[in-house]
């Protein structure tokens, strides 16, 4: 279910941004790359521009710019409440996604790294949600399954605690999973 703003006290909140140093090294040195090639084609040639090439050539360098505004603004929110667990990826999405403490089946922290970053549906698991980092939870809650990365493992651990919550530890998961 899709909520507003997270109910309940707040127990524990994160914000987790694209801010890996090998990351911005690639989507800037694509965006110098392609200024720097629109730039020599705009000067290579002569005066004999076809129709509209320098528009063309300006919308071909706003698109990584564009791209590079994305990655420094979307971000992974995740809350904890005494209601439940809230994530959304904004600003894409306005609102949050609940799990309720009463749909809870399953909470288990992972210690290994996901495959690949950002929010992706892989068959057979269900929904994965990463930023950076190699710490999350793997939770079961309404027949799906989720996994939420986290930087702040010992802080969520925390809050789950406070909410009352069991987890299962890393390392005594009886379930094969196919991650």
């Amino acid at each position: 279910m899709r909520v507003e703003k997270p109910l309940g006290k707040k127990l524990f909140s994160e914000d987790q941004q694209f801010r890996q140093w090998w990351l911005w090294l690639i989507i800037i040195g694509v965006f110098v790359m392609v200024v720097a090639g629109n730039y020599s084609i705009l000067m290579a040639r002569e005066r004999n521009y076809p129709k509209f090439e320098r528009e063309i050539v300006i919308f071909a360098t706003i698109i990584p710019l564009l791209n590079l505004l994305f990655f420094y603004i979307y971000s992974f929110q995740t809350v904890i409440t005494d209601e439940g667990i809230y994530y959304r990826w904004r600003p894409f999405r306005k609102k949050y996604k609940e799990i309720k403490w009463n749909n809870l089946l399953r909470v288990a922290v992972k210690d290994r790294f996901m495959k690949g970053l950002g929010a992706k549906y892989q068959l057979g698991y269900g929904w994965t949600h990463q930023v950076s980092g190699k710490k999350g939870v793997e939770i079961e809650a309404g027949g799906s399954r989720v996994w939420l990365g986290t930087q702040r493992m010992d802080a969520l651990l925390h809050a789950l605690e406070k909410a009352g919550i069991d987890y299962v530890p890393d390392g005594q998961m009886k379930q094969k999973t196919n991650l």
